[in-house]
């Protein structure tokens, strides 16, 4: 009896694994992924993607053909790319050999959210130009990855390079007249967002001050890169390489840049004196708030903000953040901001 059931443990044990064997000779490891196929696709599929975790990983984030036929037949072409091939694609269009070259690149340790990030704030160019060869004004600079928060703050070795929000528009004369800082610039250009806030601000000024209707000017908004390369040289020149800090910024280094900060200037003031006596700089002290602007530069804060008095230069954060600043007599370095690593 022993032997017969020794026999009979043997004999089933054969029959599975040759079971087994049969099984994983036939098995398909796009079994879970046929749904996607078509005829035009299956055959460069399964011709390129052959690595086992490969299909895995596109069958575990369902992963479609559409989001990589144009990139699959490229020289590098990498599936755990894919999602940032597709990121880049959609925000900057281009040759997907382009993109392949790109990300493979200089995606580094960067997440596919992050990645996204990057490739909608800064063109390829800037990118690639930042990451071979460095930031051109200091060693060890951190890149913000998106600088669309309004109480961003570009403290320490942040920076933004190029950065140009996607949503600037001119401010209407109808808003508030403009004489801008920079050469050859008529119109000042702010954030969408601002806009309507300032627009309201001023309303409310002229409704209030309707004898100084026309005194205040906007002189800044959002300054390019560009631009602040010569703010930059002519702060140098001014106040020294070491000093300038407390007047300007290194370029990509400046809250102008970010379209939140606008500077006024009241018509015929121009010592500090002046404009703090002015009933312009009082009604906006007592009101900016209001409307979702802070004075970025207070007088008694340059020991925090690291920059010199500038009564006329705001910054937009929402009208709640503004409230709570105005409330606490602070500025944006004393409270909780957007964390950068």
């Amino acid at each position: 009896m022993k032997l017969k059931r020794g026999v009979l443990v043997l004999v089933l044990c054969a029959m599975f694994l040759v079971c087994f064997s049969l099984l994983d000779d036939h098995y398909d490891p796009f079994a879970r992924y046929k749904s996607y196929f078509t005829k035009e696709n299956e055959d460069i599929i399964r011709q390129t993607i052959t690595d086992t975790n490969d299909i895995d990983y596109i069958v575990q984030q369902k992963i479609k053909p559409e989001q990589y036929m144009e990139f699959i037949q490229v020289p590098g072409f990498t599936v755990k790319n894919i999602l940032c091939y597709e990121a880049a694609k959609n925000v900057q269009p281009a040759d997907p050999t382009a993109i392949v070259n790109f990300v493979n690149t200089y995606r580094q340790d960067y997440s596919v959210r992050e990645f996204e990030l990057l490739v909608t704030n800064y063109s390829y160019e800037s990118l690639a130009s930042y990451f071979d060869n460095g930031y051109l004004y200091f060693k060890d600079s951190n890149l913000v990855l998106d600088a669309a928060d309004p109480m961003l703050l570009l403290k320490d070795k942040h920076i933004v390079i190029n950065y140009v929000p996607k949503n600037l528009v001119g401010v209407d004369f109808s808003i508030i007249g403009s004489a801008s800082i920079v050469a050859g610039e008529e119109q000042v250009k702010v954030r969408d967002e601002v806009i309507e806030p300032l627009r309201e601000m001023m309303a409310a000024f002229v409704k209030a001050e309707p004898s100084n209707a026309g005194k205040l000017l906007l002189t800044s908004g959002y300054v390019s890169y560009t631009d602040q390369i010569e703010l930059w040289k002519n702060a140098q020149i001014q106040y020294g390489t070491v000093d300038f800090k407390r007047y300007s910024d290194y370029p990509g280094q400046s809250e102008s840049q970010l379209g939140f900060t606008i500077t006024l200037k009241i018509v015929g003031k121009d010592k500090l004196e002046d404009i703090e006596s002015s009933e312009e700089y009082k009604w906006l002290v007592e009101h900016a708030h209001e409307y979702g602007f802070t004075f970025r530069y207070p007088k008694d804060k340059e020991s925090m903000t690291g920059k010199a008095y500038q009564p006329l230069t705001l910054r937009y954060v929402g009208k709640s953040n503004a409230e709570d600043l105005h409330d606490a007599k602070k500025v944006l370095e004393e409270i909780k901001t957007k964390e950068l690593d």
